[in-house]
């Protein structure tokens, strides 16, 4: 950052992914309204901040001269700094289907893919017949902790740290100490609160593997990488279907603004490559479960029996649904699917009309986020740790924006 001017839009943006994070994971225990307005606000500002920043100068290649990756050396300090303690609460937190089911549904698929048999069949052992409902991408990853048999946690922790790393291994622009820093300070946040403070996300749950996905797919739309693009967009369309509308409309956004090509190459190797792993896993045959998922959870919400259960997470989450009387949820569920369908044509329309003063890749970047806000406040049963994809999202952001800026200025000099 190497103008005086360019200082105040990057520390705008740090307090808001500061307050978005810490809204999350240490507001949202004792005051549930406060941090769901806070997180919901500072998402949205993010996104507008990305989303309509001016056109930057053309991407700089420095493949010559070696550049200190201030950022991912970071990553792994911090990382290395957090180890200890979720070692410890690993050990403290046995996998336990009774106390959350994902992790040993997936391990049941991963086993009987490797042995050959159909991972999709129902499993008798858990819930006396639980039929798996995950994506190839969610439980695929896993395979080798099943295959080498250590706790299959670890490969989540791996993808969410790789994911981390990512953005700074790219050497788009002069590498710098200070700037690096600054835009650590989320990450050290993240990781911190995740081993300290909100630990169930790494212990119990799958979500470290779509934070790592959602982060290559944002690293690929910065380094405007296709290969990239098509495995980030491929794994997040196989793991969760949050951005299935949104990739749509980046797809007609390439073909009609960019390069017809490379939108047709996007959309169908990606397709592709679903398709194929859909087939290999046999979840090809099981579609209609995938596609159940979303009004199996407006059931779930609308059951009697269920409502004790639920509702104290509506409440206590973060998410718009706790402002909704608990009978009018199916009400919030239009909106959701409403959103999800006319937030990204009215980003597309927009696009259209504004191209010439907005950047291409940070326009996608933005909208990304603001798709993922939209679609995290709006969900119906609303788990705290569903958020982390959007908050981890907005640290890498705050790099890309803090990386642009430095390359602006040096070009000026």
């Amino acid at each position: 950052m190497g103008r005086f001017s360019d200082y105040p839009l990057a520390i705008l943006l740090l307090a808001l992914v500061v307050i978005e994070t810490y809204a999350h994971i240490f507001l949202l225990p004792d005051a549930a309204v406060t941090a769901t307005w806070m997180y919901l606000l500072a998402g949205v500002a993010i996104s507008l901040i990305v989303m309509t920043k001016s056109p930057a100068s053309a991407i700089i290649d420095l493949p010559q001269k070696f550049r200190m990756p201030w950022y991912s050396l970071g990553v792994l300090l911090i990382t290395v700094m957090t180890l200890p303690q979720l070692i410890e609460v690993l050990r403290a937190t046995p996998l336990d289907y009774k106390q959350a089911d994902m992790l040993p549904i997936m391990k049941v698929m991963g086993e009987r893919f490797l042995g050959g048999m159909d991972p999709y069949e129902p499993i008798a052992e858990i819930w006396e017949g639980m039929q798996p409902i995950y994506l190839p991408a969610m439980w695929l990853p896993y395979l080798p902790a099943i295959a080498f048999d250590f706790d299959l946690r670890w490969i989540g922790v791996l993808v969410l740290v790789g994911g981390c790393l990512l953005p700074g291994l790219w050497f788009q622009h002069r590498r710098d100490l200070l700037p690096s820093l600054f835009a650590l300070l989320p990450v050290a946040l993240l990781l911190y609160g995740l081993t300290m403070e909100d630990f169930a996300m790494l212990t119990l749950t799958e979500e470290s593997l779509v934070v790592g996905f959602y982060l290559l797919l944002a690293t690929a739309i910065y380094r405007d990488s296709l290969p990239l693009m098509i495995i980030g967009l491929t794994l997040c369309m196989l793991s969760r279907y949050s951005l299935v509308i949104w990739a749509v409309m980046w797809v007609v956004l390439v073909f009609f603004y960019e390069d017809k090509g490379r939108g047709l190459r996007l959309a169908l190797i990606s397709a592709a490559c679903a398709l194929v792993l859909l087939i290999v896993t046999r979840g090809i045959a099981y579609l209609d479960v995938f596609l159940s998922l979303s009004g199996a959870y407006l059931e779930d919400i609308q059951s009697v029996d269920h409502r004790w259960k639920m509702e104290p997470v509506v409440k206590n989450s973060l998410g718009l649904a706790k402002f909704f009387a608990y009978e009018n949820l199916p009400q919030l569920h239009q909106w959701f699917f409403a959103g999800l369908i006319g937030l990204p044509a009215l980003l597309l329309a927009i696009f259209a009309k504004y191209k010439a003063k907005l950047d291409r890749r940070f326009f996608l970047l933005g909208s990304l986020k603001l798709c993922l806000v939209g679609f995290y406040n709006l969900l119906i049963y609303p788990l705290s740790y569903l958020f982390y994809t959007s908050t981890f999202i907005s640290a890498a952001l705050l790099y890309f924006l803090v990386d642009s800026l430095r390359g602006d200025s040096s070009e000026l000099r």
